[in-house]
């Protein structure tokens, strides 16, 4: 084997690693897709952004003969690839380059609900490990996934909830899903 073909082996090896960290990456940031107001939005400014970016860049590399035009079948690949990471990429530095400091907003707390979503089963008698707060403000509902079951006593529907939000680097405004409290 030559050096061309180890190092070409090596590349496509660290390659595959990179994107399967990505996915993984991807699925952490499923709990935060729920939690972001408007997100449908943010899906879609994230694809269209990509898909410019992706263009100007395949344009430009077809132009200037820095891409090969043998080399479609990669090149195609490597577009749709980033345009399936664009709403990873959106969220994410949404989240992580926020400036913004964090708000509290008030909502009608309507109900909760828990659910188990562990790969391997439930086991008789577990408690649920995903809870969703069901809250109105404004007329419009909102659902939202928290990290642990809100109190029952005082959770009675109707009863007033702060809810503790950021305004994302975006603009896009998310709960992270820890910092709540019943007024």
């Amino acid at each position: 084997m030559s050096t061309s073909d180890r190092k070409l082996n090596l590349l496509l090896v660290l390659g595959t690693l990179v994107f399967m960290g990505m996915i993984g990456l991807y699925v952490l940031e499923f709990p935060y897709f729920s939690n972001t107001r408007n997100f449908g939005r943010l899906v879609r400014n994230s694809f269209i952004i990509a898909g410019i970016i992706a263009a100007l860049v395949v344009t430009i590399g077809y132009l200037t003969h820095f891409l090969d035009k043998g080399s479609l079948r990669l090149h195609v690949f490597y577009v749709v690839s980033f345009l399936a990471f664009a709403p990873f990429i959106g969220s994410y530095s949404n989240r992580k380059f926020a400036t913004a400091r964090p708000f509290s907003e008030k909502y009608e707390y309507l109900g909760q609900k828990g659910y188990f979503v562990q790969m391997f089963g439930k086991e008789k008698g577990q408690a649920a490990d995903t809870y969703w707060i069901y809250l109105r403000r404004n007329g419009k509902n909102y659902v939202f996934r928290t990290e642990g079951e809100m109190p029952k006593k005082i959770a009675g529907t109707g009863a007033e909830v702060r809810l503790v939000m950021r305004k994302g680097l975006w603009g896009f405004v998310y709960f992270d899903g820890k910092s709540w409290e019943f007024i």
